[in-house]
């Protein structure tokens, strides 16, 4: 789950103590929710280091310029599935 800090950067959560993960690796959607679709480039780890807790301490800085965004979508509703295969008769 990514969160935001108030602040530039973002904090990814819930990620276990045994997982490698690296500055510089990219953060995608898993498209797990349902909502998102799998694969969207969300960010970059900035910071990873074994938390407090069983999760790790992960800062992203986001892709996105999140200060000069004007717009953004808010999405209600379950992940949509669009068909390329034709239908009979089509």
């Amino acid at each position: 789950m990514l969160r935001g800090t108030g602040g530039l950067a973002l904090k990814l959560d819930y990620i276990n103590n045994t997982e490698q993960l690296a500055v510089g690796d990219a953060v995608i959607t898993s498209g797990l929710d349902g909502i998102f679709p799998k694969g969207i480039p969300v960010g970059m780890v900035t910071e990873s280091q074994k938390g407090k807790t069983v999760f790790r301490d992960i800062s992203v800085q986001p892709f996105a310029d999140l200060l000069r965004t004007e717009e953004v979508l808010v999405v209600l509703g379950g992940a949509m599935s669009i068909s390329t295969t034709p239908k009979p008769g089509e």
